[in-house]
């Protein structure tokens, strides 16, 4: 077994795949432990894997987040290349969804936000990142999200273009529509990708059924929109008309991007989701000031009181009474019950 990759200690093997090898090492001169994807010998004949590999870590290191797994160092052993990233404590989402079965709107709508963020910063760097699905999206030991394998990472600048053009990349059941299609892509794709993975946190399974790939391609392009009431009426109608938003077919129908899709989360949140989310702490990734392009959200309207034979009509704007609510004769008078202040919610983030 290899002990050293470069200057980097490697300390245990984390798992291989058609691409290469994953370790976790050790930077002896910083002390701190990192991941190790070092290139498998069997792929180095074949230069489109190796470029995309190397372009991986080139795109990789265009997005500075909080939310996006970071690259320390690419380099070369014996011929291998490799690169040296942040390593994570955690676990991904479809290993969460193995174990947990589906999550709670809150933290559903948590995760979601946050992936929202990481993929807005890649947005902003001119990267598309054609995979978002739950085992590329890591949970650590602290709750964050670390967006992570670029591999098949589409730079819209064009510098960079491994597959032809119409050619279809990703994972079937979490393509958008214009994927499907072979169509051009932008960030409203991935929106949609993660629309689908809100979807599957939320239900416990795919929105389309189909287990064929080609079958299920269909469907998404195809198929109406899932209705999460239908799946259970318990569900805010406000998340549901978020996750149909999401899941538009028409990518004009969408959120047009990941800061505008942020604000909308936590538009639900001021306007009293049922599972309320609280607002994120700042300085962490985009608050509502700082969403370009974003919509203040006005303030919720106040809860008037019902009319009718029996019933109080709605007090005047800024009235303000102490004892019974005055009514017409022959009807009860109405006492309102006083409120305690509601308490301050808990961070979001």
């Amino acid at each position: 077994m290899l002990t050293h990759i470069g200057p980097y200690e490697v300390v245990r093997e984390l798992g291989r795949g058609g691409m290469g090898v994953v370790y976790r090492g050790r930077d002896p001169m910083l002390d701190r432990p990192v991941a190790i994807k070092l290139v498998s010998e069997s792929i180095l004949g074949e230069r489109t894997a190796v470029e995309r590999f190397l372009r991986e870590a080139k795109t990789m290191a265009r997005i500075a987040d909080p939310n996006v797994v970071q690259i320390y160092f690419i380099g070369e052993l014996s011929g291998r290349p490799y690169l040296v990233m942040e390593f994570i404590e955690g676990e991904d989402l479809s290993d969460v969804l193995k174990r947990e079965g589906r999550l709670s709107p809150r933290e559903a709508l948590r995760l979601v936000a946050l992936a929202a963020r990481g993929l807005h910063a890649a947005h902003k760097a001119g990267v598309i990142h054609r995979d978002i699905k739950p085992a590329n999206l890591i949970r650590t030991t602290e709750g964050g999200i670390k967006i992570t394998d670029f591999g098949i990472a589409l730079a819209q600048d064009g510098a960079s273009k491994l597959t032809g053009t119409g050619a279809i990349v990703g994972t079937p059941g979490y393509l958008s529509p214009e994927a499907c299609l072979g169509n051009t892509l932008d960030a409203r794709s991935d929106i949609y990708s993660l629309g689908v993975v809100l979807y599957e946190l939320l239900v416990g399974r795919l929105p389309y059924k189909n287990s064929q790939p080609l079958s299920m391609m269909m469907e998404i392009v195809q198929a109406e929109v899932p209705d999460l009431m239908a799946v259970d009426r318990s569900f805010d109608p406000a998340l549901a008309l978020l996750l149909r938003t999401m899941l538009a077919k028409d990518p004009k129908e969408r959120h047009p991007d990941c800061a505008t899709l942020v604000a909308a989360i936590e538009a639900l949140n001021g306007a009293g989701l049922k599972t309320p989310l609280p607002p994120p702490a700042p300085g962490l990734g985009l608050g509502p000031a700082q969403l370009p392009g974003a919509t203040p959200m006005p303030p919720a309207a106040p809860a008037l009181l019902r009319t009718g034979p029996g019933m109080a009509p709605p007090p005047p704007p800024g009235f303000q009474h102490s004892g019974p609510i005055p009514v017409e004769s022959g009807r009860a008078s109405i006492t309102p019950p006083p409120r305690a202040p509601a308490p301050p919610p808990a961070p979001l983030f």
